[in-house]
């Protein structure tokens, strides 16, 4: 699909946009993850996929047992955060920065988690929450109080994408507290060794893949939250929106052989 354009035009249909994000294929939305990621050029496409579902395992592992501790509060997040002891915050974004700042940790495209967050005029990164240790989350205001003025079914109340965020920002807490045993937090790529010598690498990838499923299964929903990270930036930050539509086409192009042309025929047209 050479000069295909994605980008949200105005009077673009966010009902329209949405309805191709939320039936997005699982496979692009790990391949769009992995864009992100500083090491994936050392890792094949199937190598990727494979280790995408094994995140999403673990953080689907993490909300069942979250929920069997917690049966009461497990699909209330910001119940289950005050449980587990953490703090919920709004917080204003600061001062634009450059895309050239160094990041503090890579996280997903949109930015759930570990991103510095960018005002409307930046290029940068947008971020919509972030764990900040060791007991706290941090909310946004900007990116969802934008898309709350336009909201309109059938796209995902705003009230599910605030606990959504949350989740997400709970399972940082919990790579925090099983840093020694988690797979987010043990898997490593080994970038070279000699004799007994090697030299490993985490790939941060892993936990934001993790905490993705995670806030899926705890919040109960049929979509891949990745989908957040377009929709809260189309109305938000233009500039952003159009290389994160930009990246899942990228993805798409990967798996293109075995997906239906169909399913995915959004991607072929402005």
């Amino acid at each position: 699909m050479p000069g295909a354009d994605l980008t949200p035009k105005a009077g673009h249909s966010s009902a329209r946009l949405w309805e191709q994000l939320s039936q997005t294929d699982n496979r692009v939305w790990l391949l769009y993850a992995f864009a992100q990621e500083r090491l994936a050029s050392r890792l094949s496409r199937d190598r990727q996929l494979d280790l995408g579902r094994q995140a999403q395992a673990c953080g689907q592992q993490q909300a069942w047992r979250l929920q069997q501790q917690f049966a009461l509060t497990a699909r209330q997040p910001e119940r289950l955060a005050q449980q587990l002891g953490l703090t919920v915050q709004q917080v204003s974004a600061p001062n634009p920065t450059g895309p050239s700042e160094p990041e503090p940790r890579p996280a997903g495209p949109g930015g759930f988690a570990g991103r510095k967050p960018a005002a409307p005029e930046s290029c940068g990164p947008v971020i919509l929450a972030r764990f900040q240790p060791p007991r706290a989350i941090e909310l946004m205001t900007g990116p969802l109080a934008t898309y709350s003025q336009s909201y309109a079914p059938p796209l995902p109340a705003p009230d599910l994408i605030r606990q959504l965020l949350i989740a997400h920002e709970i399972f940082h807490f919990i790579e925090q507290q099983q840093a020694r045993s988690i797979f987010t937090q043990q898997k490593h790529l080994r970038l070279w060794s000699l004799g007994l010598w090697h030299q490993d690498c985490q790939l941060q990838v892993l936990g934001e893949i993790a905490a993705m499923a995670f806030a899926q299964t705890i919040c109960d929903c049929s979509f891949n939250p990745f989908a957040l990270d377009v929709l809260l930036t189309v109305r938000y930050n233009s500039t952003v929106s159009r290389r994160l539509l930009q990246q899942l086409r990228q993805a798409y192009e990967q798996i293109r052989p075995s997906t239906s042309v169909e399913a995915q025929s959004w991607l072929e047209t402005p």
